[in-house]
Formats: structure tokens, sequence, C-alpha cells
């Protein structure tokens, strides 16, 4: 997907959300914008995080996407969990 392909998704996807359009387009030829993003993809390289989703809990970097289950309850616990358990299908039980 182009960087073309992509402003004319997030237009339509916008536009569909009764969003301010014009502004979304301002925003993203922003400097600043650009700014940001540049800063916070340094960070993330710097933590050595290279793909999202990634999530960072206090000192634990969970990679990938996560069960919203298991993202609660290592909130909840407020302790690490290993990575697999984190990764594993959440138990529909609980």
């Amino acid at each position: 997907m182009t960087a073309s392909d992509m402003s004319m998704a997030a237009t339509r996807l916008a536009e569909r959300s009764n969003l301010d359009v014009d502004r979304l387009k301002e925003d993203m030829e922003s400097e600043d914008v650009a700014a940001q993003i540049a800063s916070t993809l340094e960070l993330g390289r710097s933590l050595g995080i290279s793909g999202n989703p990634s999530f960072v809990l206090g000192d634990t970097i969970i990679p990938g996407a996560v069960p919203v289950a298991n993202l609660a309850a290592l909130v909840d616990a407020g302790k690490r969990v290993p990575v697999k358990a984190l990764t594993e299908p959440a138990d529909p039980g609980r």
C-alpha cells in the first residue's frame, strides 16, 4: 500500500466517521505531526520495538497482538507475566 493509498483510506474513514476531513488532511501534512511521529518511532527503536502492536507496561515490553483479557490481567496484577502466557488465547471460562 502506497502513502497515497493510505492517505485516501484515512480520508474515506474520516468521512464515514463524520470527522473533520480538512483538519485531518492539514494534520497529515503538518511538520509538527511528522516530528512527533519521528520521535515516537525513535523511542520505539531505542526500546527494541520493531512492530505494532506492541505494549509497554512498566518495564515489560509485550510484542504483538494480545487478547484484551490477558492485558487486563497483567495490569491488574501489576507484575511481569511471561510473554508466552500473554500471547496465548484468553481462557473464555475466566
